[in-house]
């Protein structure tokens, strides 16, 4: 990627700046806030994330079956804060009972604040055939149940949650997200905590025809529009929600639009505020999508101008100071 020759300069400087090349940043993340500020962090590692950032409140992590928590790669799980954590089990076992006493054995060894959800994103393995959307309803809802049974023995507040893209609740190629949200009267045998959504402002949304990473800011979305949805959809079934994922592209032409966009996400996600006259609730995190995925790169070292990256961005700095605002 062009800009490497000047990473190593960039980062020393960065940090040097922000007094993090010693001692980590060590003040409380959001003490006070109802809406907690997470990240999921590829780059570096949680150790340069943590020195760049400092302690945010939530850890998203995800990854396949392990028999105990102990067990997860500790690059998907977190040892401060609260971990946002999806994993996956054939959904049909888990709804049967099969993977009951395997799920035992793995709540009662996770911290009492974990959030848990099987297959997050699982619109495209539905559709591909993998399992049914009754299947996967009922196997969170039963994850749901198995859960309040360990939160009662061990005195836990762990949650359950249905994580969906957030093109789903627009309707995108025909979704609709009631199709995976768990309900008594859909026969799923009860329902789950929390629905939340994985929010990215697509690349083929903003024009992008510049590095990766970055965007020409073409169609940018306000964070209403990217919010709404979910916000609406945990309106409408009375449930908490949250963002799990969070990407937002470096805007090429204009150095301080993320930043401001992701400012606004937050400020969004903690009115709960549709309208003047429609209020639910404060979504209970916003985690940020440090990392690189099939379509983008969304991570928070680019800034503007381009080419450029950073640990001291303006993105990181902003994601920081969110973190501790209360």
């Amino acid at each position: 990627m062009t800009g490497k020759r000047a990473r190593t300069a960039l980062v020393a400087t960065g940090l040097a700046l922000l007094g993090l090349l010693g001692t980590p940043v060590t003040a409380d993340a959001s003490p006070s806030s109802a809406t907690k500020i997470g990240a999921w962090s590829q780059y570096g590692s949680w150790t340069a994330f943590d020195a760049a950032v400092g302690p945010v409140d939530v850890y998203r992590g995800y990854g396949n079956w392990n028999a105990t928590w102990q067990q997860v790669p500790a690059g998907h799980r977190h040892s401060g804060g609260m971990n946002d954590f999806s994993f996956r089990l054939p959904p049909a076992q888990v709804a049967s009972g099969q993977q009951d006493a395997a799920l035992r054995t793995f709540l009662a060894s996770t911290p009492k604040n974990v959030v848990l959800t099987t297959h997050h994103e699982p619109e495209q393995e539905i559709e591909a055939g993998d399992f049914t959307f009754a299947q996967f309803r009922a196997a969170n809802a039963r994850l749901n149940r198995l859960v309040d049974e360990q939160n009662a023995r061990d005195s836990g507040t762990r949650k359950v949650s249905v994580i969906l893209m957030i093109s789903t609740f627009t309707g995108f190629q025909g979704r609709n997200a009631e199709n995976y949200w768990p309900t008594n009267a859909k026969g799923d045998g009860g329902t789950v905590d929390l629905i939340s959504a994985d929010v990215y402002t697509a690349p083929h949304g903003t024009g992008t025809t510049v590095s990766m990473g970055y965007t020409t800011g073409t169609n940018w979305k306000s964070a209403a529009t990217l919010v709404s949805p979910v916000l609406r959809f945990a309106k409408l079934k009375a449930t908490d929600w949250a963002i799990s994922e969070l990407g937002i592209l470096e805007d090429a032409n204009d150095g301080n639009h993320r930043a401001q966009l992701m400012r606004e996400v937050v400020a969004y996600a903690r009115a709960g505020r549709l309208s003047a006259t429609s209020v639910h609730r404060p979504a209970l995190w916003v985690s940020y999508w440090n990392s690189k995925g099939g379509r983008a790169d969304w991570g928070l070292r680019f800034q503007s101008p381009m080419p450029s990256e950073s640990n001291s961005s303006l993105a990181f700095r902003t994601w920081r100071d969110l973190a501790n605002q209360a």
